[in-house]
């Protein structure tokens, strides 16, 4: 298998999924934007210095959701008993094929989630 192929491959991938452009993955790894095009159409052959680059960022801009997260249900602990209970919820009714009330769990959810995380701006 072809590294540069595989590596490009999944950058593309992880951007697409992550609903990224170029520009914005660009910003957040610090590097340039036509770079990142360079690596993904398999121009450029990446450094490991610029995968750690990008993974160090990465984990970095999770730390950093993931505290103010933390932050935000530390001050609202209910919304934090909701999401739980709604999140136990979905679970169980995945567990035991209750496909009905499966939806309306996971539409309690990604609400509390559209609600909570946009006044996190992250």
């Amino acid at each position: 298998m072809d590294l540069l192929h595989f590596f490009a491959t999944n950058v593309r991938n992880y951007r697409s999924q992550a609903g990224l452009s170029q520009e914005k993955l660009a910003e957040l790894t610090g590097l340039h934007r036509t770079y990142i095009s360079a690596v993904e159409r398999e121009k450029r052959n990446i450094s490991f210095d610029n995968i750690q680059l990008m993974y160090y960022k990465k984990r970095d801009q999770l730390f950093y959701s993931y505290n103010k997260a933390r932050d935000h249900f530390i001050a609202y602990p209910d919304q934090l008993i909701r999401l739980e209970k709604y999140c136990t919820g979905l679970v169980n009714n995945i567990m035991q094929d209750n496909y009905g009330e499966i939806e309306a769990d996971y539409n309690d959810v990604t609400y509390l989630f559209r609600k909570v995380f946009p006044l996190l701006n992250i």
